[in-house]
């Protein structure tokens, strides 16, 4: 997960809390990383942490799963929103960017006979 922010030095480690905090997975995972920060510049910094493990699903052929994220934008089929339903014939990924282009999330639906 990556997300840049304004910096305001007194409440970076606010932030950086919080942002960890508000961050809701559809998939229930352990942080095992982080918030640290990379890229700090006068005017803005990125947040990164990483979680215990990435949104795998599984579908058996021929059924639909409906995605969810944490945020609106767009994924990688072309549709928008916060969430799509997807009909994959194979293990697909499937990624969702937000307009800024701070966040993303990856989902591997992996389909079974």
């Amino acid at each position: 997960m990556v997300k840049k922010i304004a910096l305001m030095p007194a409440l970076l480690l606010i932030v950086a809390a919080l942002s960890a905090q508000r961050y809701v997975s559809p998939v229930k995972s352990v942080l095992l990383r982080g918030p640290y920060l990379q890229s700090v510049t006068p005017s803005s910094a990125v947040i990164r942490w990483r979680t215990e493990s990435p949104h795998i699903l599984t579908v058996k052929k021929g059924e639909s799963v409906v995605l969810r994220a944490p945020f609106s934008g767009q994924w990688s089929n072309k549709e928008t929103g916060e969430s799509i339903e997807v009909k994959p014939s194979k293990t697909t990924v499937f990624t969702i960017k937000d307009g800024s282009g701070c966040l993303e999330e990856r989902f591997e639906v992996q389909v079974t006979k």
